[in-house]
């Protein structure tokens, strides 16, 4: 079984080369309104305390730019999910 990397990973969400978003720690953003986002379009929940990246952004139509990357130098699989939540 592979090792869990405990230092956690950052997501950039760029637009035409400027950040339109990030995170390093979804339990230091707005924690409910990431649950309630996950809740809404069934998507799995984040285990509390864990150190996994996620953004909630309304964002005008358009290209996008997903960085995922490993915190203190590690490296690993990532798995980005986008949604649309309609209110």
């Amino acid at each position: 079984m592979p090792e869990r990397s405990t230092t956690g990973s950052s997501l950039l969400l760029s637009r035409a080369l400027k950040t339109v978003a990030k995170n390093d720690n979804w339990n230091s953003a707005d924690a409910a309104q990431v649950d309630r986002a996950a809740s809404s379009v069934g998507a799995f929940s984040f285990k509390r305390g864990s150190r996994d990246a996620a953004v909630v952004a309304t964002l005008p139509p358009g290209a996008y730019t997903a960085l995922v990357s490993g915190k203190s130098d590690t490296s690993g699989v990532a798995l980005v999910e986008v949604y649309e939540i309609v209110d």
